[in-house]
């Protein structure tokens, strides 16, 4: 928080703007926002700034530099932002990332995290939708099924998708309640992914019981 008063905030906010091309300073200042935006006050001044935006474009300019893209993730991960400002967040740069860098793991499980905080309203979750996030987040829980964190990540953003009934309706055609079953399967032991699934499998009924599959 000292160093947010102190001005560090505008101090990366410049850096970053004025060497977009330099993946080093990209890469420091976006592990530097991380933490500075896990702190509420230095959030305000980083959104009123506009940084997010900031972390946004230097994600678009170096999309195959894979410690910046989970650098990037991890910012919007770990912000203290209010409900309103996470739905003002655009979601094409963490999808962008999660599509070129499916084979990394701590990338997937940070895009996750980061789908699943910023899955806070039907307008969110319809950009999700349309750009492929349910794919992608598909294809990440199944390529690392072993992996429990990308499991419970996975099924709290399934479970945020679910709530509107166009979204959970694409679910049930995608996989139904397959990829659910083989989450719980494979971590019995683990009571978040239980929870979660058992959330997701009951949303997933309902609308069957209402007909609307």
């Amino acid at each position: 928080r000292i160093i947010g008063e102190l001005g560090g905030v505008a101090a990366v906010h410049e850096a970053v703007r004025e060497h977009l091309d330099s993946r080093p300073v990209q890469q420091a200042a976006c592990a530097a926002f991380r933490y500075l935006g896990a702190i509420r006050e230095n959030c305000r001044t980083m959104l009123d700034m506009d940084s997010v935006w900031l972390v946004q474009r230097a994600m678009s300019r170096h999309p195959h530099d894979l410690v910046l893209q989970r650098l990037g993730c991890s910012v919007f991960q770990h912000m203290k932002m209010p409900r309103h400002e996470l739905c003002r967040v655009e979601v094409e740069g963490v999808l962008e990332a999660m599509r070129l860098h499916a084979d990394d793991l701590e990338l997937q499980q940070r895009g996750i995290a980061t789908l699943q905080r910023l899955a806070v309203d039907a307008r969110q979750r319809q950009s999700m939708h349309e750009m492929g996030g349910m794919e992608l987040l598909q294809a990440a829980m199944w390529q690392h099924l072993e992996d429990a964190e990308v499991q419970r990540s996975g099924l709290q953003a399934l479970h945020r998708l679910a709530v509107d009934e166009g979204t959970c309706r694409a679910i049930n055609s995608m996989f139904g309640g397959s990829l659910v079953h083989a989450s719980m399967t494979t971590h019995r032991v683990d009571a978040q992914v239980q929870t979660w699934g058992c959330v997701v499998l009951l949303l997933l009924q309902r609308l069957r019981g209402r007909g609307s599959v």
